[in-house]
C-alpha cells in the first residue's frame, strides 16, 4: 500500500497540471513565451532556493556526484526548451488540444524505459498506448 503522501502528491499534482493551462492561457494573452518562461524559472528557483536553505539541502548537494550535477543542469535546459514550445503552442492554440496532445508524453517515457531500463512490455500498456493514439486521431 502507498504512503498517504503519495496520494496527496498525486491529487496535488492533478489539480496543479490540471487548472494551471488556463491561467498559462490568460498570461500568454498579455505577454510572450520567453516572459512566461522566465518568470516561471525565476518564481522556481526562488521557492527551491528557500527549501534548500530551511532544510540544509545546499550543504547536501554539495556532496553530490559532478555526473548527478549535470544530469540536474540539463534537465533545467531541457525543461526551459520545452516550457518556450509549450507556451508558444498554447498561446496560439487551444488550451484543450494543447494539454490533451501534450500529455501524451508517456507513451515517450514508456517505450524509452522499455528500450533504456529494459522495463517489461506488457499487453495491458500496449494496449492503453493504442487508445491514447486512437485518442489523438480523433482529436486531430
Amino acid at each position: 500500500m502507498k504512503q498517504p503522501n503519495f496520494y496527496l502528491s498525486i491529487a496535488v499534482t492533478l489539480i496543479v497540471l490540471g487548472s494551471l493551462p488556463l491561467i498559462e492561457k490568460i498570461t500568454l494573452g498579455k505577454i510572450s513565451p520567453q516572459q512566461m518562461g522566465f518568470l516561471r524559472g525565476l518564481s522556481q528557483l526562488a521557492i527551491y532556493a528557500g527549501v534548500l536553505y530551511a532544510t540544509n539541502g545546499f550543504a547536501e548537494l554539495q556532496s553530490a556526484s559532478p555526473k548527478h550535477i549535470a544530469y540536474g543542469l540539463l534537465q533545467g535546459v531541457a525543461i526551459a526548451v520545452m516550457i518556450y514550445f509549450y507556451f508558444s503552442a498554447m498561446k496560439s492554440g487551444q488550451v484543450s488540444l494543447v494539454t490533451t496532445l501534450t500529455a501524451t508524453s508517456p507513451m515517450l517515457t514508456y517505450l524509452l524505459a522499455v528500450l533504456i531500463l529494459q522495463e517489461p512490455v506488457t499487453l495491458t500498456r500496449g494496449l492503453g498506448i493504442m487508445f491514447v493514439i486512437m485518442g489523438v486521431i480523433l482529436l486531430l
